[in-house]
């Protein structure tokens, strides 16, 4: 049942992604993880204000829906938009790009008012040598020109947005707050059919690091990443006083949560992609920490493989880390260098390039020298001055340590994400 339903967007869209995972951990803290669930479940939540018809027309399909699904326009879907005017009786139509748009899909052109569902077919490129013309400027189109199954049964003015259709079922209880006897507003809860026929948003550009993809989206420090902490002690009382302490994980978890907030639909889409791809818990991933871990104390010379950085304490503490095995290094013009590292050790060499050796005794870290030499396994193809390091960082393996995730959309472009990220033990990836 295709059915007119468009959100209030003085509220948040909302849309929740579910896999499940069991995860089995060993006594030492080693996990093995089994993805229950291969496709995601996807609710989408918003409210919607109905008046007059529309109301009444809500109503009905309440008392007759029995446990049918409905079609609508996505609504946590970014909207391509209407190049030009689409005449009664079009069977194409021609908009702008949009990442989501393949061949064979339901599309829905929507207003306020109505929503007309079409099956869309063949996608053409219109590019700057088309002959299709929009004569309200007398310039080339560009975008994509999309053949429709069935011809339009209205005019559709250029700017109108369209959508793919999702489809699934309202939540089970559903209430009408009214605003006056003939307006009310309403939460919906779509639980979108599995599979929905809607594509699932996302980016497919991916960096990938020793056979892993990389997650580089940047948090919003106005909201800024929160470190759990912990490690595995285990206590045994024997009840006369004598208590024994052991530590069965050599390794301690660190737990990441980091707020994307008021992101663009690109950034939030390279998130949702690697929480698709990793199916929630199931799969590893880098990601670098995004705290300052240590500070350099020179630079880096090309065709050589180590970083020299303040303290000897980085090597007292990480040499024979099975967790702080990688490292991220950020340059001032936003570019990173990932290294594996073989090996840490203290020094007093501040390495190349080092502004000055006059420390404060107080800012020695360690007790072994005044810096730690971190030696890469492979060389650093460029010279790297130390006043071009914004920042460097541990670039852990790590999973997401919940198979669910949340997005609230602030409007079509903007939306908003919290992820908490568990680090792990560097093993060899998996073929």
């Amino acid at each position: 049942m295709n059915y007119h339903l468009i959100p209030n967007w003085s509220e948040n869209v909302t849309e929740t992604y579910e896999f499940r995972t069991t995860v089995f951990t060993s006594y030492s803290g080693r996990e093995q993880r089994v993805a229950e669930r291969l496709t995601p479940h996807r609710t989408v939540s918003f409210s919607t204000l109905l008046w007059d018809d529309r109301l009444l027309a809500f109503k009905a399909l309440m008392h007759s829906r029995g446990a049918d699904s409905i079609s609508i326009a996505d609504p946590a879907r970014y909207g391509a938009v209407l190049s030009i005017e689409a005449s009664i009786g079009a069977t194409d139509i021609v908009v702008e790009s949009a990442p989501w748009l393949t061949a064979d899909m339901l599309l829905v052109l929507s207003d306020l008012d109505n929503s007309e569902f079409v099956g869309g077919e063949e996608l053409t490129s219109v590019g700057s040598f088309s002959i299709d013309y929009d004569e309200d400027f007398d310039t080339l189109l560009s975008g994509v020109q999309i053949g429709i199954t069935t011809p339009l049964t209205k005019v559709w003015p250029k700017g109108t947005v369209i959508r793919p259709a999702v489809s699934g079922r309202l939540n089970k209880t559903v209430t009408l707050s009214y605003v006056t006897d003939r307006v009310a507003t309403s939460s919906i809860t779509l639980e979108v059919n599995v599979p929905s026929g809607a594509p699932l948003m996302g980016s497919t550009s991916l960096g990938t690091f020793n056979s892993r993809p990389v997650l580089l989206a940047s948090p919003n420090w106005a909201q800024p990443p929160s470190v759990t902490l912990s490690s595995g002690i285990e206590e045994v009382d024997y009840d006369r006083g004598i208590v024994k302490t052991f530590l069965p994980v050599e390794f301690y978890t660190k737990i990441t949560q980091f707020n994307y907030a008021d992101r663009s639909r690109d950034d939030i889409g390279v998130v949702l992609t690697l929480f698709n791809q990793m199916r929630g818990r199931q799969g590893e991933f880098y990601c670098p920490s995004w705290t300052t871990d240590m500070l350099p104390s020179g630079g880096i010379v090309s065709g050589s493989a180590y970083l020299t950085v303040v303290g000897s304490a980085v090597a007292e503490t990480y040499a024979l880390s099975t967790v702080e095995t990688a490292l991220a290094i950020k340059l001032i013009d936003g570019t990173w260098l990932f290294r594996k590292i073989i090996s840490i050790i203290a020094t007093d060499d501040p390495g190349p390039g080092a502004f000055s050796l006059d420390f404060d005794e107080s800012f020695d870290m360690g007790s072994s020298g005044l810096f730690s030499k971190i030696e890469f396994d492979t060389v650093v193809g460029v010279d790297v001055a130390q006043s071009q390091i914004a920042m460097i960082c541990w670039l852990n393996v790590c999973r997401f340590a919940s198979d669910s995730l949340t997005i609230r959309w602030l409007n079509d472009d903007v939306g908003q994400a919290v992820v908490q990220i568990m680090a792990l033990e560097s093993l060899t990836p998996e073929a």
